[in-house]
This record gives structure tokens, sequence and C-alpha cells, in this order.
């Protein structure tokens, strides 16, 4: 892990435990472990994302999007695929953390702050969990958000 947990926002902490209490000893857990009535209170701020192999390397689409989310990015992104939202230079670092998260099956934090519709910058703290249905090979990420206030 790149982060200290005590020093994560109160909201990515509780994540960080909920995601941390469906492991299997060194076993990563599934989607199907998750309950969403378990984390009501987190479900307006994360994303599910597929890990997609493709030609030799790994792909991202968003397979869920919470309102929030899409509230803050001013629209839903939803199926669509990392390649079809992010310009080449915002691309290259985005996929460069996630596959960090996919090869080492370990969580990842991190504060950035994204162009919205390319007039001011939307400003967030982030939190990846990777997720595995064979409890081993990360084939989900769980994001988790929290938002610069308005």
């Amino acid at each position: 892990m790149n982060f200290n947990l005590a020093a994560l926002p109160a909201d990515l902490r509780d994540l960080f435990n909920y995601w941390s209490s469906k492991r299997q000893g060194a076993r990563l857990p599934a989607r199907a472990d998750l309950d969403p009535l378990e984390i009501p209170h987190h479900l307006s701020r994360l994303c599910l994302i597929d890990v997609l192999p493709r030609n030799g390397g790994t792909g991202y689409r968003y397979r869920l999007v919470g309102t929030e989310v899409v509230s803050r990015m001013a629209r839903d992104y939803t199926g669509y695929g990392f390649d079809e939202i992010l310009d080449r230079e915002r691309l290259a670092p985005v996929l460069a953390v996630y596959g960090e998260v996919v090869e080492s099956a370990l969580p990842n934090f991190g504060r950035d702050a994204m162009p919205l519709n390319g007039k001011k910058n939307i400003s967030y703290e982030r939190l990846l969990l990777p997720l595995a249905e064979d409890g081993q090979r990360v084939d989900m990420l769980l994001a988790g958000f929290a938002f610069e206030s308005r």
C-alpha cells in the first residue's frame, strides 16, 4: 500500500476497512463478497471498474459509476472505457496507477484534479481497492472518492 491508513479521509478509511473485512486471509474479496446494503453511505461515491485484457495490455471500463461521481463529473461514464474518456496525456499516468494495483493486488490512494468540461478543475481523493473472482487475479477495481467541497 502506498498510504498510511490513519491519514485517509474518514469515509475512505471506512471503505478500506469494509474491503479488508471481506478478505479471506491473503485472498482478495470478489465483487460478489460486497453487499451494497452494508455500505449505503458510500454508494454514491463508488465506481466499479472492469479490468479487461487487451492485446498484451490491460484496459479498464466503468461498470458502475455512483450518482455523486456522475454529478461531479457532469456525465455518466458507465459502460465507457478509459481510452474513450481520457486524452493520451491523462490516459498514460492513469493506466500506470491502475496497472500497478492490478499487478500488485494492493490498494492505492491518490489525490488529483481533473478538468471539468475544460473550464475548472475538480479536486478529489481516490482509493483503489482490488477485487478478484478467484481471490488472486485482479479482475475488477472498487474505487472510492472523496471530493473537495463545491
